[in-house]
């Protein structure tokens, strides 16, 4: 149906609630009200919550339950409030359909337009209801960004939840191009306008091992998406997705922010990230369904790999000519996905444990360089001697590369727009640090 009607038990039980609790269960449901609640759930793009009223139109209003979501901006947001007001509601049905989530940490967390936290959820379940949890949380206003970690048995967990906290990062860096953060990016910002944050500071060059192409394996491996990933190192999938006007226009209404490796000499940002509910969980999920159709999500030992941190790229002109732009304006080259905090290396993975990179074409014109004898690339200090393959995306088509794969971000000679995610695997396998990637 696309919808379902979840049992939830909204109000407590104790006396300050009875009035309000009673109120609820006696509301008779019309057949006048239930086309709205159809359409309300069926909405492919965002979700809206609104309010129970209690009695008619013209009954007088009942008090607020001692529970309130509602808070005032001043007061700290704290781990109990999201944990018994935000997400107490949803546990009961998130255990009947196999999900568990818990709170590991709240923590300040500021844009370039608003103050507020930054919530990390710790959760176990199908990947579908992560929505439903961040929109659950995200009903208190001072949430601007919800991260979300695999959930791990407690022998099998790779360090303590408390000792993961420092990992929500207050600012984004690259995306196709680098290291995305986990905040989100407020919306309603125009378009043509970027935030002025500094930059988060560059990657450090890194001797770690790095992909290279393997062309002859293809006809031992054949022709699926898994097997042209894995040796050539980056795959095109067949799939054409089509993003609708309505998409692509709260994608070009997201608020952008400078990203790393974005700025010419002089600082000028020329790369910058957005996001927001509008569009992002919509184009999550439509990711991991075409990526799961090819293959590509499923783990070596169980479990699937997570699209995370969907954010839109744009880049504005480095110069009028579109062939000089290309080269002129690409970045040092650089992998996704450098060794993380317990020292696994994404290059020594399975291959079907490796992270992964994806890139949706909305724009004409989308491509990116990549290197596939490794970082053998140029100079050092990131010059370049022509080296390297640019590959051109139509519309409409999903690259999926590999996260220990070299490339680089192209730069245009107009402004472009395109979209960037994360495939990463569970913590248990392999945890990607934010805001770094693995520069040659």
């Amino acid at each position: 149906r696309q919808f379902a009607v979840l049992p939830l038990d909204l109000f407590s039980s104790d006396g300050a609630d009875e009035g309000a609790a009673s109120a609820v269960s006696a509301r008779p449901s019309t057949n006048e009200e239930q086309p709205a609640a159809r359409d309300t759930a069926a909405s492919s793009s965002s979700v809206v919550t609104e309010p129970v009223e209690s009695g008619s139109a013209s009954s007088p209003a009942q008090p607020a339950p001692t529970s309130s979501r509602c808070s005032s901006a001043s007061e700290a947001l704290s781990v109990e409030h999201v944990e018994l007001v935000l997400l107490s509601p949803l546990q009961s049905a998130l255990g009947s359909l196999g999900a568990e989530v818990a709170v590991d940490a709240v923590e300040p967390f500021s844009t370039a337009a608003a103050n507020g936290y930054a919530v990390r959820l710790a959760y176990r379940g199908p990947q579908m209801l992560r929505s439903a949890v961040e929109l659950a949380v995200r009903a208190d206003g001072r949430v601007l960004a919800v991260e979300f970690y695999d959930m791990q048995e407690p022998d099998s967990q790779p360090g303590s939840a408390q000792a993961d906290r420092s990992s929500v990062q207050p600012s984004g860096s690259s995306a196709d191009d680098g290291a995305v953060s986990s905040g989100t990016a407020p919306t309603g910002a125009a378009s043509g306008s970027a935030a002025s944050p500094s930059p988060p500071a560059a990657s450090r060059p890194s001797n770690d091992a790095r992909f290279v192409s393997k062309p002859a394996a293809l006809a031992e491996g054949g022709a699926t998406a898994f097997a042209e990933l894995h040796s050539r190192g980056w795959t095109v999938l067949p799939q054409t997705l089509s993003v609708d006007d309505q998409v692509l226009a709260a994608i070009r209404a997201s608020a952008f922010e400078p990203i790393f490796n974005g700025q010419k000499g002089d600082g000028t940002p020329l790369r910058l990230q957005g996001r927001s509910w509008d569009w992002a969980p919509t184009l999550e999920r439509e990711l991991t369904r075409v990526l799961e159709e090819n293959g590509l999500l499923r783990c070596t030992e169980g479990g699937d790999k997570v699209v995370n941190d969907c954010y839109a790229l744009r880049s504005l002109a480095c110069t009028s000519d579109d062939a000089e732009a290309a080269l002129l304006g690409r970045q040092p080259p650089h992998s996704d996905a450098p060794v993380d905090e317990r020292g696994v290396s994404a290059h020594d993975l399975p291959d079907g444990d490796v992270p992964l990179s994806v890139m949706l074409a909305v724009q004409e014109g989308t491509r990116l360089w990549f290197f596939p004898g490794g970082c053998v690339c140029g100079s050092s200090e990131g010059s370049f001697d022509g080296s390297g393959e640019l590959l051109h995306l139509p519309v409409g088509k999903l690259l999926v590369w590999r996260g220990d794969v070299v490339h680089s971000g192209a730069g245009y000679a107009g402004e472009h727009l395109r979209v960037h995610a994360y495939v990463d695997p569970p913590y248990s396998i392999y945890k990607r640090p934010k805001g770094r990637t693995n520069l040659c």
